[in-house]
């Protein structure tokens, strides 16, 4: 009987370790399917996260784009600005050089309840006259952000007898008002000139 038990114990010895092999590899298959499941939906989840970081990206895009043409807008402007104020001090050197004459041609439409200046009037033009300061500039209009011509010393004091009488300084300002969000704006530059 011993031998005999002892041969049934081998066998199921070695038909649990088949078994035990068996149940393993069950085992593992099923680990398998169980991280399988697991991960269902993980692609989806990873998809929409790596969606959400490229809109952020894209929103991020636009708003410096935006930006960037705001500031390329204004930056056309004030190079407009600067050549109107060059194009005025411009007609200052190429124009007759007496004290009377920069006061009367030159003088802006709203200093000391003066009229203005013949020059200055067709400088600042109107809305609809191309190259002007109001057709070229937005916000200038005829009561608002309107350039100044500034002397120092004033030009009437210049009006004395001699060759070279004074040396004026003139400072020209132009104003404008922002299209994006209506802030005004300005370009001030200076020259001197000898009056006679």
């Amino acid at each position: 009987m011993d031998a005999y038990a002892c041969v049934i114990r081998q066998s199921l010895l070695a038909h649990h370790k088949g078994a035990d092999m068996k149940s393993r590899q069950f085992l593992r298959r099923a680990s398998r399917l169980a991280a399988h499941r697991l991960q269902r939906g993980m692609l989806l989840i990873e998809a929409l996260c790596a969606i959400l970081i490229f809109s952020f990206g894209v929103l991020g895009l636009v708003g410096l784009q935006a930006s960037t043409i705001s500031q390329s807008s204004d930056a056309k402007l004030r190079s407009a600005a600067a050549q109107l104020a060059d194009q005025l001090i411009n007609q200052m050197w190429v124009s007759n050089r007496a004290a009377l004459t920069y006061t009367t041609v030159f003088q802006p439409a709203f200093a000391s309840g003066s009229t203005p200046g013949a020059l200055y009037t067709a400088w600042l033009g109107s809305a609809t006259t191309p190259g002007s300061v109001m057709a070229t500039l937005p916000g200038v209009t005829a009561t608002t952000n309107l350039p100044t011509v500034t002397w120092a010393p004033a030009v009437a004091g210049c009006a004395s007898s001699g060759i070279i009488t004074c040396t004026s300084s003139v400072t020209v300002t132009v104003n404008w008002a922002s299209p994006h969000d209506g802030t005004v704006h300005s370009y001030t530059t200076s020259a001197q000139f000898s009056l006679y």
